[in-house]
C-alpha cells in the first residue's frame, strides 16, 4: 500500500534508500572484499552497457543506476546531466513494505508475507540469484547485477524495511507513510525534507551526487576505508558467513533475505521512528543516531554484498574482452547524431527489460490465480 496517499506523493521529491555516495560506499566496500579478477569481471559485464549508461557502467558507479533509471528531468537535483529514461516500472524492487504500527492500526490486504512477495527487494535480490545461475544472457546478467549491486544496499536503510501506520500525536493520522515518505521534517539541510530522506543521506553525511569530481572519489574511497575499519566484520553479530552457502540454492536464500529485512525492520522500530515527530525540528542527538546506524549499516551491507558477488561470480560467463563498437570508423563515436542514436539504443534497451519484466510478472500472475494490486498498466 506504498502508494495509498497517491495524490499527496505525486509532489514529493525523488527518493531511494541511500544517495549516490551511500550507494557507492557499499559497492566500494564490496570492492574491497574481493580479488582483483573478480571486480574485473564485475566490471567487463557492466560494460557491455558501457555505451548507453557512461560512467554508469563500473563496479562502484554501477550501483547508482537502479535509481537514475527512473529520472524523467535531468534538471532536477538528483538526476542533473542523466538520460530521462523515466522507468519506473521496478520501483517496488527497492523496499520491502512491512508495516510498523505502535496502535496495532493495520492495513486491509497487508501482511508480512504479502510484503516478501513478487515483487519486493526479496524477491529481486532471489530473482537475480536465479538468473545468474540459469541465464547466458548478457543482456539478463547485465540487467540484474546492476539491481543486485543496488538492492543489497537498499535493504540495509531502515526505512525502506518499513512503513509507518500511524494514529497519534507525534505522526497523526496516517494510513502508511510510503518508508518515511510522507512524514514531514524540519532539518539543517534544505533538501531533506522528510524522514526518508534524512535516512538516505544517512543524516546529511553523505550528500555527494553522481557525477563526482576526482576529488569526491578520493574521498568516497577514504570513506569507505574508514567505514570498514571502524565496523569490522567481527563486530556484526547478525553477519553470519554461512549464509553465502545459499547462493546455490536460490530457493534457500529467500529465507536469509527476508532476515536480513526483518533485521533492518527492527532498526525501523526501535530508531528512526523514535526521537521524532512529523512537522518537528529534528534534534542533533537523533541527526547523531541516524549518523551511527546508517554507517553501521553501509559496512554490512558492503560484506554482504561481496559475499553474495564471490558466489555467484564463477557461474557467470565471461563476457567479451571489451565492449563491440556499434559504430564503424567513418561514423566517429563522438559526433552528435551517434550520441543521440546511442541514447536512443540505451533507452530502447532499457526499456524492453521493462517491457520483459513486466510480462513475466502478469505471467506469474496469471499462472498462480492472484492478483497484485499495485500492478498498473503498462507504458512504452
Amino acid at each position: 500500500m506504498r502508494f495509498s496517499l497517491v495524490g499527496f506523493a505525486l509532489v514529493l521529491p525523488l527518493s531511494r534508500a541511500w544517495y549516490d555516495t551511500g550507494h557507492m560506499l557499499v559497492a566500494h566496500i564490496a570492492k574491497m572484499q574481493l580479488k582483483p579478477e573478480e571486480v574485473q569481471k564485475v566490471d567487463r559485464l557492466l560494460a557491455t552497457w558501457g555505451h548507453a549508461f557512461p560512467g554508469m557502467s563500473e563496479f562502484v558507479s554501477g550501483s547508482v543506476w537502479a535509481d537514475h533509471i527512473k529520472c524523467i528531468s535531468n534538471e532536477t537535483l538528483l538526476c542533473r546531466g542523466l538520460p530521462t529514461t523515466g522507468l519506473n516500472e521496478f520501483d517496488a524492487w527497492h523496499f520491502v513494505d512491512l508495516d510498523y504500527s505502535p496502535d496495532n492500526v493495520t492495513i486491509a490486504g497487508e501482511s508480512a508475507s504479502r510484503a516478501f512477495a513478487n515483487p519486493s527487494a526479496v524477491w529481486a535480490l532471489a530473482e537475480a540469484l536465479r538468473t545468474f545461475y540459469t541465464s547466458q544472457s548478457f543482456f539478463a546478467i547485465n540487467l540484474m547485477l546492476r539491481f543486485a549491486l543496488h538492492i543489497v544496499g537498499d535493504v540495509h536503510q531502515p526505512l525502506h524495511a518499513a512503513q509507518g501506520v500511524f494514529r497519534d500525536a507525534r505522526f497523526g493520522d496516517v494510513a502508511g507513510d510510503r518508508g518515511g515518505n510522507l512524514i514531514r521534517i524540519h532539518s539543517n539541510w534544505s533538501t531533506l525534507t522528510n524522514l526518508h530522506l534524512l535516512w538516505d543521506a544517512a543524516g546529511g553525511l553523505y550528500l555527494d551526487e553522481w557525477p563526482y569530481t576526482p576529488s569526491q572519489a578520493e574521498e568516497l574511497e577514504r570513506n569507505a576505508s574508514k567505514l570498514a575499519g571502524d565496523f569490522p566484520k567481527s563486530s556484526f553479530e547478525e553477519y553470519v558467513p554461512e549464509d553465502m552457502s545459499c547462493y546455490f540454492i536460490p530457493s534457500d536464500c529467500t529465507k536469509v533475505f527476508i532476515r536480513w529485512a526483518r533485521e533492518v525492520h527492527l532498526l525501523a522500530v526501535q530508531d528512526a521512528y523514535v526521537g521524532v515527530r512529523a512537522g518537528g525540528n529534528v534534534s542533533d542527538a537523533y541527526i547523531a543516531k541516524v549518523r551511527q546506524v546508517s554507517r553501521r549499516q553501509l559496512a554490512l551491507a558492503g560484506y554482504r554484498l561481496a559475499d553474495f558477488l564471490r558466489a555467484v561470480l564463477p557461474s557467470l560467463p565471461s563476457p567479451p574482452a571489451a565492449a563491440p563498437r556499434v559504430f564503424s570508423a567513418e561514423q566517429p563515436m563522438g559526433s552528435i547524431s551517434n550520441q543521440a542514436l546511442l541514447l536512443i539504443c540505451g533507452l530502447q534497451s532499457a526499456a524492453l527489460a521493462a517491457i520483459a519484466v513486466r510480462q513475466l510478472l502478469r505471467c506469474r500472475n496469471r499462472c498462480a490465480g492472484q492478483h497484485d494490486e499495485r500492478d498498473s498498466p503498462l507504458l512504452v
